[in-house]
């Protein structure tokens, strides 16, 4: 996966995933964006993002 995705950023084809500062710009972003995903700890959900997968 690293290698595919270096790979992409590299010709150009793609972006790097981009890092915001803590949960709640995390939240944010991916409200503001209906095709936007994130993660976050399940303590930081709230009712304005959708969980997809959980992991325990």
């Amino acid at each position: 996966m690293k290698a595919t995705r270096a790979r992409l950023v590299f010709s150009g084809k793609a972006q790097a995933p981009r890092q915001l500062p803590d949960a709640a710009a995390v939240r944010k972003a991916v409200a503001a964006d209906p095709k936007a995903v994130g993660y976050i700890e399940k303590t930081a959900v709230d009712s304005s993002v959708k969980v997809l997968l959980s992991l325990d």
